[in-house]
């Protein structure tokens, strides 16, 4: 067993307070000649609560006394006193015993005085262990509580992060499953274009279908757009551009579906420029980054 973690269960603190059943009692006992830290801990416990309740102690004031001692003579000699016969031979007895019943009337309001201040401090003590024990309650649980509230958090922020992966996968796996449909596809063809002027060493890859003229923009390499610029794509058709759509190079990080090329006429190439913002009808001849023409 956790020693800390039984300490930390607060039934120790039932224990002192006797808000244990047998059994439990016995068990704690059991504990506590087991292990010194337990029997420390209950120590502590004990010494704690009556240090708090002695503090907390109130005596009740002299005049509160004289009250309820006098309010408890008088319904005694009520009591007594049903007639006034009744009430004239006490009188006289009491005359007649004055001497000997002395010790005790001095005896008796001491002794309702003490068992008075001990009452209230019973109800003191009482009242000082329910509220540490209260305070404790509350200390324990509300800790409880904020490690459970940061824990689920925690747990909430893993999901969302597990979520994003696990999308992140998704889109991945999906991509990759493109690309072998696309490979393994006897209609496809794969054309590699090549940077041509001062591009060199630039490179970009398409699908074409030759089936149903379907063009997929797989990979390239080209650099980033400068603002208010765009890539466009085109196929040189029976020696005529044709617009094959626009793209961005993070777009074409993934295998992208363009325009698809007419079958009517004979296609001779694939090209990219760098247009304005929009695209082009035409492509702009001396912006050509990439050209490459099917094997």
């Amino acid at each position: 067993m956790d020693i800390k973690n039984y300490i930390a269960s607060g039934i120790l603190e039932q224990y002192v307070l006797g808000l244990l059943s047998e059994k439990e009692n016995s068990e704690v006992v059991h504990m506590i000649d087991l292990h010194p830290e337990v029997a420390q801990h209950v120590l502590t416990l004990e010494e704690g609560l009556e240090a708090y309740a002695q503090a907390q102690a109130v005596q009740p004031s002299a005049g509160f006394k004289n009250t309820m001692l006098t309010n408890i003579r008088l319904e005694k000699e009520k009591a007594g006193s049903s007639t006034k016969e009744t009430k004239k031979v006490i009188q006289d007895s009491a005359v007649a015993k004055n001497d000997q019943d002395q010790p005790a009337t001095v005896t008796g309001p001491g002794r309702n005085d003490t068992h008075t201040l001990i009452f209230w401090r019973r109800i003191a003590y009482a009242a000082a262990v329910l509220l540490l024990f209260s305070l404790y309650l509350n200390l324990y649980y509300g800790n409880r509580g904020q490690k459970q509230l940061e824990a689920n958090q925690q747990l909430q922020q893993e999901k969302q992060l597990l979520n994003a992966d696990k999308q992140a996968l998704a889109e991945k796996l999906a991509r990759s499953e493109n690309n072998i449909q696309l490979l393994s596809n006897p209609a496809i063809k794969q054309v590699a274009m090549k940077g041509v002027n001062k591009h060199d060493g630039l490179k970009a890859l398409v699908y074409w279908n030759k089936a149903d003229g379907n063009v997929y923009l797989a990979s390239n390499d080209l650099p980033a757009v400068p603002q208010g610029k765009v890539y466009q794509l085109w196929a040189i058709v029976d020696g005529k551009p044709v617009d094959l759509g626009l793209y961005t190079p993070q777009k074409a990080a993934t295998t992208q579906k363009m325009k698809a090329v007419s079958s009517k006429g004979q296609l001779q190439a694939f090209a990219i420029t760098l247009e304005n913002a929009g695209g082009s009808a035409a492509p702009t001849m001396d912006q050509m980054f990439v050209m490459g023409a099917p094997a």
